[in-house]
C-alpha cells in the first residue's frame, strides 16, 4: 500500500512540501507586492519609475532620474508598508532606488521611451475567455483561498499589461 491509500506520509515528506510551498507562497506574494507598484505609489511616481527586481526582500526600482529616487526614498517606509499590507504579509524588507534611468525597449528610437500604460488603462483592458481559463488553470489546486485570489489577480494584472502593450506597438514577447 502507497503512501497516498494509506493516508499517511513521513515528517520529512511533510516538511519537504511544507518548505516547497511556503518558498512558492513567499516569492508569489513578493511579485503580488511588486504588481501592486502604481497603485501604492501612484500615477504620476510610477510613471517615473519601475520596480526590477526582488532578492532576499529587497524590491529594487529604477528611477528615471536621481530626483526621482530621492523622491521615493522618502517615501520608502510607507511604502513598503503598503505593498506589504497589499501582499497579504512581510514580504517586501527595503526598497532600494536607483536614479540612473528607466531602460529604454528596443523598439524605442534613441532617446525615447516606450510609452507606459497609467493603472486606469491597464484596469480597462478586458481579457478573453481562453486568458481567463489560464488565469483559473493557474490558481487551481491551490488550497488558501486568499493566496489563490491573489495569484489569479497577478496574473489577470499581468496579462492585461501583456495586452496593453501589444495593442500599442509593442513586440510580442514569447512565452
Amino acid at each position: 500500500m502507497s503512501k497516498r491509500q494509506s493516508g499517511f506520509h513521513s515528517v520529512g515528506d511533510i516538511l519537504s512540501e511544507a518548505l516547497k510551498q511556503r518558498r512558492l507562497e513567499k516569492r508569489t506574494k513578493q511579485e503580488v507586492a511588486a504588481g501592486k507598484w502604481a497603485d501604492v505609489v501612484g500615477e504620476r511616481a510610477a510613471a517615473a519609475s519601475r520596480p526590477e527586481a526582488i532578492r532576499d526582500g529587497i524590491l529594487f526600482v529604477a528611477c528615471k532620474s536621481a530626483a526621482w529616487a530621492q523622491e521615493l526614498t522618502l517615501l520608502k517606509d510607507r511604502v513598503v508598508q503598503e505593498l506589504n499590507k497589499r501582499a497579504g504579509s512581510k514580504v517586501i524588507t527595503d526598497v532600494r532606488f536607483s536614479g540612473s534611468g528607466l531602460p529604454k525597449s528596443s523598439e524605442a528610437s534613441v532617446g525615447e521611451e516606450q510609452e507606459q500604460p497609467s493603472p486606469k488603462e491597464i484596469h480597462e483592458v478586458t481579457l478573453n475567455a481562453a486568458e481567463l481559463s489560464r488565469v483559473e488553470k493557474a490558481a487551481e489546486g491551490i488550497q488558501d483561498e486568499d493566496l489563490a485570489e491573489k495569484i489569479r489577480g497577478a496574473l489577470r494584472s499581468r496579462l492585461k499589461l501583456e495586452r496593453w502593450r501589444l495593442q500599442h506597438g509593442w513586440p510580442e514577447r514569447p512565452p
